[in-house]
């Protein structure tokens, strides 16, 4: 039996119904913060960039933690790891990899070039030595053939897949319901929701018993 482990962060009771709607319709409670400079206008638009970037943050996330003491929990195991560059993915990247996994790691190509270089250095400067060499995979996850490639790469490389991480997500910040076009709303759904099914579709495939999907997402 696989193990399908859902994570959603947010202060609202979970249900079926009600996670997407949060999601996506719940108005932020504050107003842009516009400073008196330009300085502080150019921060705030790094934030609003879209995927996000984190070597633009200031200050940077902490994605490790220094007290951790790994015991080879995933030593021989395989992880892939979608949206892996920055954020949560890095975060889980590293621990993965101080826990003995192989990582394979998916990124925007193009946009989070910068990102996805650094999270393999941290990879191989955490990876036990027993443990494959990381690899980086750019491509758009919204699509099912790309989540196919992705899946088809890591089999490849690696013989097969025990974990999978759909940690891919895209959020803006919104006021009114009229601030959702239908471009958005159609690329939040199909980053957010069609990825993790394609992904999970493709890889089940080559995951045996034992083996774990992760699902994660963040809600405003």
């Amino acid at each position: 039996m696989i193990s399908l482990v859902g994570s959603v962060s947010g202060r609202m009771p979970i249900t079926q119904n009600s996670y997407v709607v949060h999601l996506l319709f719940t108005p932020l409670r504050r107003k842009p913060c516009r400073g008196k400079n330009a300085n502080e206008d150019s921060h705030h638009s790094i934030r609003m960039v879209q995927p996000g970037k984190e070597y633009l943050m200031d200050p940077l996330p902490i994605f490790s933690d220094p007290n951790y003491k790994p015991s080879n929990k995933l030593e021989g195991k395989v992880a892939l790891v979608i949206g892996g560059d920055s954020g949560i993915g890095r975060a889980v990247c590293y621990s993965f990899a101080k826990e003995g996994a192989t990582i394979a790691f998916t990124y925007v190509k193009g946009a989070e070039d910068i990102d996805a270089k650094y999270t393999l250095e941290i990879i191989n400067d955490s990876k036990m030595s027993d443990a494959g060499d990381p690899i980086a995979i750019p491509t758009d996850v919204r699509y099912d053939k790309n989540c196919k490639d992705v899946v088809d790469k890591v089999v490849g490389t690696y013989g097969r897949i025990d974990v999978l991480v759909n940690n891919a997500a895209v959020q803006y910040e919104t006021y009114t319901l009229d601030d959702i076009t239908e471009e958005r709303l159609e690329r939040i759904f199909r980053t957010n929701i069609f990825s993790h099914f394609f992904m999970t579709r493709h890889a089940v495939k080559h995951m045996k018993p034992g083996s774990s999907i992760i699902n994660t997402a963040s809600v405003l």
